[in-house]
């Protein structure tokens, strides 16, 4: 599977998942944490949020653009690779109107890369239960 399968992958369970209405929720993708620092795939972290944003956007979801979501940052004086705590990504929601965030991890071995995906509900503050989708290093490179 390659890293652009498990990203689609991602989004459609995200979308078909129980707490999605699409075209009724605005939905913030935010860069993917990462487990530990690999320089072979450090760029997943922004490149699956972009990748994700994108993914949903096809599928009729609104979201928030990486353009908008950097500026919220901005606005804020976060730095755009931060990782945020739940706190933080709530007020940035909340700045760019969104009703819903997807937050992540990268993780894996040198073999694989896992993915997990978690929709959070800002209005109930529920957290879905992760998503996970693994893919080959050799399928990133």
């Amino acid at each position: 599977m390659t890293w652009r399968l498990a990203v689609a992958l991602l989004a459609w369970v995200v979308t078909v998942g129980p707490a999605v209405s699409a075209g009724q929720e605005v939905t913030l993708v935010v860069p993917f944490e990462l487990e530990r620092f690999d320089p072979r795939v450090a760029w997943l972290s922004e490149g699956v949020a972009i990748g994700l944003t994108e993914a949903l956007a096809d599928r009729g979801v609104t979201v928030i653009s990486r353009d908008e979501r950097l500026a919220a940052f901005d606005r804020l004086q976060l730095p755009a690779g931060a990782a945020l705590t739940r706190a933080t990504v709530i007020k940035v929601a909340e700045l760019v109107g969104a009703s819903r965030v997807v937050t992540g991890r990268v993780g894996g071995s040198d073999a694989e890369i896992a993915l997990a995906a978690r929709v959070l509900d800002i209005p109930s503050a529920r957290l879905a239960e992760p998503v996970n989708e693994v893919t080959s290093v050799a399928g990133l490179l």
